[in-house]
């Protein structure tokens, strides 16, 4: 009961203080400095994917080898 009661008085003590500041801005203050942003394209780093010829199955296994093909 006494572990129950002091749990209960350290909450209510807790639920007093005073907020963390987590840095969050006013979006009311018009001095606030807004964050820069930059333009980026869409489809920036895109790689085409077409469709190749085959290739032979012996050269490619020996490309993706472990340790290169070397032998």
């Amino acid at each position: 009961m006494k572990v129950l009661l002091l749990g209960a008085v350290g909450a209510l003590l807790i639920g007093c203080s005073a907020a963390p500041d987590l840095g969050i801005r006013d979006a009311s203050d018009p001095r606030q400095e807004s964050a820069r942003v930059a333009y980026r394209p869409v489809l920036d780093g895109y790689q085409t994917r077409r469709p190749v010829e085959p290739q032979g199955w012996p050269q490619l296994n020996r490309r993706v080898a472990p340790g290169g093909g070397d032998q």
